[in-house]
């Protein structure tokens, strides 16, 4: 299951995204790549990330690749 994930998996999966949206992805654009990377990853093609593990992966890609979240790093 997807909640299973490590902390590292969560970040790599946050800068594949940042890598395939953009930085400066809104929400939705976020949800539509996760899953489909999800798609991608065998075991979990037909299951979809959860709330929770979404917003975890979210808060990630938000906090380390935006520009918000890069400004308030380098304060």
């Amino acid at each position: 299951m997807l909640s299973t994930l490590s902390s590292e998996q969560k970040c790599n999966l946050a800068k594949i995204i940042a890598q395939q949206a953009g930085a400066n992805a809104d929400f939705e654009t976020f949800c539509e790549c996760l899953l489909g990377l999800c798609e991608d990853i065998p075991g979990f093609e037909t299951a979809a990330p959860g709330e929770a593990l979404t917003c975890d992966i979210w808060m990630i890609y938000r906090d380390a690749f935006t520009a918000g979240g890069q400004a308030s790093r380098q304060v």
